[in-house]
């Protein structure tokens, strides 16, 4: 059965389909649904690590064993000049969520302290508009 614009039913089922499950995948991949909602911290030394999109990712070496240590999305990390401060060799402390599976060491890190500085990729909300970091307005310190 057509309808006037020539699209069948079937049609678009299948469009609602499809983006019914991109929609999934992508709230899946932007929420926090694939790790613990108990807090997790590893102190360690970063060894390796990616500063690219989608997410920056640090690889933390821990009484001998590696941790995946993934962080937000690129555009928030580089906005908190974290990026420009870490090197490798350098000691932090990552707070976050570990997956589930416990056979894996990799957890999200929600903040990252590196000496005395905390970088918090996810500020709290402000209710007056945007997070509760402000604007930034230099660049980041060299």
């Amino acid at each position: 059965m057509y309808r006037k614009d020539g699209l069948s039913f079937c049609s678009l089922a299948v469009v609602a389909l499809v983006a019914a499950l991109f929609g999934v995948s992508a709230a899946a991949h932007h929420g926090f649904a694939s790790y613990s909602e108990e807090e997790h911290v590893v102190s360690g030394t970063v060894v390796d690590m990616y500063f690219g999109f989608p997410h920056p990712r640090l690889l933390v070496e821990v009484d001998g064993e590696r941790w995946d240590v993934w962080l937000a999305a690129f555009g928030r990390v580089r906005y908190s000049c974290f990026n420009e401060a870490l090197v490798e060799g350098d000691v932090i402390t990552a707070t976050g969520h570990r997956v589930p599976d416990t056979s894996r060491l990799e957890m999200k890190a929600m903040t990252v302290l590196l000496g005395d500085e905390l970088y918090d990729f996810y500020p709290p909300w402000n209710p007056l508009g945007g997070n509760a970091n402000p604007k930034r307005t230099e660049p980041c310190p060299t």
